[in-house]
């Protein structure tokens, strides 16, 4: 996983950095130029997960997406309701705890994710894994390993909690299977 991480990095970097091929031609083509430290920045942080997160979700959620029975759409009508009162009351509420549940997961994979944004970020800690290597790294302060390790145990109860909240939704969507 560390490896596809800062490949991925790295792609954003040549694409989008401060002298990427897509940087280059939207200044050629328009003129503008784009903020160099944009791609260090949390909105570049930002797209980068998104575009492993967006695909993920997919993965996650599609099979829910499908299990809806196309019963409840002929029960729906035949009882008078139109498509909108179909998706409200039928569809939506069915989806989501799948989507509530695939949410959790993702925000504890990008939580955690730490290979990306230690690419992206070489001397800046702006995210709490990065934060805990610095501390770790810190040889002028040797508090900072306690420190470091109050950080990785508040990650770890982070995620446990996500991970509770999870399994607490995915147990209400398996009702409907």
């Amino acid at each position: 996983m560390l490896s596809s991480a800062v490949i991925l990095a790295f792609a954003f970097i040549a694409t989008i950095g401060i002298n990427g091929i897509g940087t280059m031609l939207i200044k050629t083509l328009t003129g503008y130029t784009v903020n160099p430290n944009w791609l260090s920045s949390l909105p570049g942080l930002v797209t980068i997960y998104c575009y492993f997160q967006i695909p993920l979700m997919i993965i996650i959620f599609l099979p829910a997406v499908d299990s809806i029975r196309p019963q409840w759409r002929e029960a729906c009508e035949s009882l008078g309701g139109n498509t909108f009162q179909y998706w409200t009351r039928v569809a939506c509420p069915i989806l989501a705890p799948r989507f509530i549940s695939a949410f959790l997961l993702l925000f504890a994979s990008a939580f955690s994710a730490y290979a990306t944004a230690a690419a992206l970020f070489s001397q800046r800690s702006i995210l709490v894994p990065l934060m805990i290597q610095g501390a770790m790294r810190n040889e002028l302060d040797p508090n900072q390993q306690g420190f470091a390790q109050v950080l990785a145990f508040a990650m770890i109860i982070v995620v446990a909690i996500v991970m509770l909240l999870s399994h607490a939704v995915e147990k209400r969507a398996g009702r409907w299977q």
